[in-house]
């Protein structure tokens, strides 16, 4: 079920055979590489899609957080078990959301949504479009 990724060490200390593709194919010409190889549900060879989102609370304010799974973290904050911010202004609805390349995309968008006044979140939300619109009523 996990995605299948392999490595390559380097040590010039190892002489053994560098490991081979599936077609007998060598990963590594060299000697002193050896290639491993591991199997992990959360580990893929391509970037995993990231989502940041602004979610407002009962109290009206708005948090902004990132996942790779909008409704199991939405979920998770009106169930407690999101961020501490959240557990005391549940229910929480989310009114923005948008897609991003890997993790560290991610949480530079978060960090500079995070920095907006108040104000520029609001005008952000009410101009989203398309993937970047979600249920914005009551704002």
């Amino acid at each position: 079920m996990g995605f299948h990724r392999t490595r390559l060490l380097i040590n010039p200390r190892l002489t053994c055979q560098p490991a081979a593709t599936s077609d007998n194919v060598p990963l590594v010409q060299s000697r002193s590489a050896v290639a491993v190889s591991w199997s992990h549900s959360w580990i893929s060879t391509a970037a995993a899609m990231w989502y940041v989102y602004i979610v407002q609370c009962a109290d009206r304010s708005l948090y902004t957080g990132i996942t790779k799974d909008l409704d199991a973290r939405l979920a998770q904050h009106n169930a407690g078990d999101g961020a501490k911010y959240t557990r005391a202004r549940r229910p929480v609805q989310l009114v923005y959301s948008e897609r991003a390349q890997g993790r560290g995309l991610a949480q530079q968008r978060e960090i500079a949504i995070k920095r907006m006044q108040t104000a520029a979140k609001h005008q952000l939300i009410a101009n989203a479009t398309g993937d970047r619109c979600a249920n914005r009523d009551g704002l």
